[in-house]
C-alpha cells in the first residue's frame, strides 16, 4: 500500500502554525507590556490621561556623576513655593525636583530632618533613569497650564530587574490667587530596588528651616510602598471624593501654604448617586468620580441659590465611559439651559443660552 500526501496542504498547515506562533508571541509581548503598565491609571498621558498637550523640555539621563545628571527648566508659570516665588525647577533622576541646586538624595542629606533644601519628592531614592530616560516639560491639564515630570519604567541603581513608574505634576491655579497651584504625586507599579538601600521618601520640605515639611508615613523605611506591600503606593488615594483616584495624592498650595493630603488605602466605591453641588464659591471646581468609569449611576446636580452663568463649563474628572440611569438637573431660568451633549464624550456639562429666551438672559 502506498501512502501519499498533498504538499500544498502541508504548506498551508505549516503557514497556519507559523501564524499561530506569531500570534502567540505578539500576545505575549502585549501581556508583558501590560504587566509593566499595571496600576498606571493615575499616570497622566496625552493620549488618555488628561494632558491636552505636552511640550518636552528635556530628558534626565542616568545617575552617574549625580551632581551633573539633572535638568533645569522654566515650568511655564510662577508658583508661590513656601513663600518664595519661582518659575523654574531643577529635576533629579532620583525622584524629586527643587528650585535650587542641591545634593542629590535624602539618603545622604536628610532634607526632611534638616529642612534646608526645598524639595517636592514623589518617590525619592537611588534610582536609575538610564534605561528609560525621564521626560519633563510643560502641558495643559483641564485648560490650565501645567508642568509634568515623569519617571517611567525606571530601575534602581545597578539593579534594573525591578522597575517602577511615578510622576509629579504642578498645575497653575492662579485663578484662585497669584502663585497658587495644585500638585499631584501619581503612581503606577512600583517594584524598585537599589543595591544600597530600598528606602524611598514621599513628601515635601520648605527648605526654610521653619518646620514646614511633610512625609508620607513609611518614608525612609526599607521596602515600603512596593506592589507586594500591604500598603502599596498604587493603592493610596485621597479621601476627598473630588480627588479620589487610586494611585494619586493631591496637594493644594494657596498663598504659599501647602496642604497635606488626606488619604486611605481602602477601595473607593462610587456611590449610587453622584451628587454635585455647584455654588458661587466653587464654580471652578472640577468634580471627580473617583474612578475611570461609571455604570448606571444617578447624577444629581444641585445649585442651591446660585445660578451658573452662561458658558460656565463643569468637568467630571477621571471620567472614562459608562452611563447614568438618571440625571437630575435644577431649573436655571434667566434664559439659561443645561448642555449635556458632551457629558459622555468629554465628561463635561455646561450652561448655555436658551435659543427661545435670548432677551431674558442676563448680561
Amino acid at each position: 500500500m502506498k501512502y501519499s500526501y498533498d504538499k500544498s496542504m502541508m504548506k498551508i498547515k505549516n503557514d497556519d502554525i507559523k501564524f499561530l506562533l506569531k500570534l502567540f508571541l505578539f500576545s505575549l509581548i502585549l501581556f508583558c507590556q501590560a504587566g509593566r503598565l499595571i496600576h498606571a491609571e493615575a499616570i497622566r498621558t496625552v493620549a488618555n490621561g488628561g494632558l491636552t498637550s505636552f511640550s518636552q523640555h528635556g530628558t534626565l539621563i542616568d545617575w552617574l556623576a549625580p551632581s551633573f545628571k539633572l535638568g533645569y527648566t522654566n515650568i511655564g508659570f510662577t508658583i508661590n513655593l513656601f513663600g518664595t516665588n519661582t518659575s523654574a525647577m531643577w529635576m533629579r533622576p532620583q525622584g524629586y525636583i527643587s528650585p535650587v541646586h542641591s545634593n542629590y538624595s535624602w539618603e545622604y542629606t536628610d532634607y526632611y530632618t534638616a529642612n534646608v533644601t526645598p524639595t517636592l519628592s514623589p518617590f525619592e531614592g537611588e534610582w536609575d533613569t538610564a534605561p528609560n530616560p525621564a521626560p519633563y516639560g510643560t502641558a495643559v491639564i483641564n485648560d490650565r497650564p501645567a508642568f509634568v515630570m515623569s519617571w517611567l519604567n525606571i530601575g534602581g541603581q545597578s539593579e534594573n530587574s525591578n522597575r517602577g513608574s511615578f510622576q509629579l505634576v504642578l498645575i497653575d491655579r492662579s485663578d484662585t490667587g497669584n502663585g497658587n497651584f495644585d500638585m499631584e504625586f501619581n503612581y503606577g507599579s512600583i517594584n524598585l530596588r537599589s543595591y544600597r538601600s530600598n528606602k524611598a521618601f514621599i513628601g515635601y520640605t520648605s527648605g526654610n528651616g521653619d518646620g514646614v515639611k511633610w512625609k508620607l508615613p513609611g518614608s525612609g523605611i526599607e521596602n515600603q510602598f512596593r506592589d507586594a506591600d500591604p500598603k502599596a503606593i498604587y493603592r493610596y488615594r485621597n479621601t476627598d471624593p473630588d480627588k479620589a483616584l487610586t494611585g494619586r495624592l493631591v496637594f493644594e498650595s494657596r498663598n504659599g501654604v501647602m496642604s497635606t493630603p488626606t488619604y486611605t488605602t481602602a477601595n473607593y466605591i462610587l456611590p449610587t448617586t453622584v451628587t454635585i453641588n455647584i455654588t458661587a464659591a466653587n464654580t471652578v471646581t472640577l468634580f471627580s468620580l473617583g474612578q475611570l468609569n461609571v455604570s448606571t449611576k444617578n447624577l444629581l446636580i444641585q445649585t442651591s441659590a446660585y445660578t451658573p452663568a452662561r458658558n460656565e463649563t463643569f468637568r467630571l474628572l477621571n471620567y472614562g465611559s459608562g452611563q447614568f440611569s438618571n440625571i437630575t438637573l435644577p431649573p436655571l431660568g434667566n434664559g439659561a439651559s443645561w448642555d449635556l451633549s458632551e457629558l459622555y464624550t468629554k465628561g463635561t456639562f455646561k450652561v448655555i443660552k436658551s435659543p427661545d429666551k435670548l432677551s431674558l438672559f442676563r448680561p
